[in-house]
């Protein structure tokens, strides 16, 4: 119960983001259902995560996925020319949350859930073009990638 309230907390707090745009993109990687063997993994409160893309250039319009371990999709944040524009958090095939901000503005949250800020996603989006490459074992009935 408490991995999975780690879980759930650290998923809202890190990456539940979206700016005040208007339209979500269909572009790049939005139609994935399962992570893609470039996925890039993650070793997390005990559990592996999944992102696709690994790093997004600064004019990338497309959705960012992260699934869990077991194939769910955890969060997706879609990008409009490099900024986020939406983002959604799942637990279990459900929605969680959806949460609008504007850069540099109050963040408004449409599911009365806490969002991080827009920095926030900044800052991970960073982390991930400067990550070393996952050098840890994964076992088979825990890597969920195609």
């Amino acid at each position: 119960m408490i991995k999975m309230k780690r879980l759930r907390h650290m998923i809202m707090v890190t990456t539940i983001v979206v700016c005040g745009c208007t339209s979500v993109p269909t572009g790049e990687n939005c139609a994935l259902q399962a992570p893609p063997k470039e996925a890039y993994p993650e070793y997390v409160d005990g559990m592996f995560i999944y992102t696709y893309p690994k790093n997004l250039s600064d004019y990338y319009t497309g959705c960012w996925i992260t699934w869990y371990e077991n194939g769910d999709k955890a969060i997706i944040i879609y990008f409009n020319d490099g900024v986020p524009s939406k983002a959604e958090g799942y637990m279990g095939g459900l929605l969680l949350t959806s949460c609008v901000i504007e850069e540099k503005k109050k963040n408004i949250d449409v599911t009365k859930l806490k969002c991080p800020s827009y920095e926030d996603v900044d800052s991970r989006v960073k982390r991930f073009r400067e990550a070393k490459p996952f050098e840890r074992a994964i076992p088979s009935d825990r890597d969920p990638r195609r």
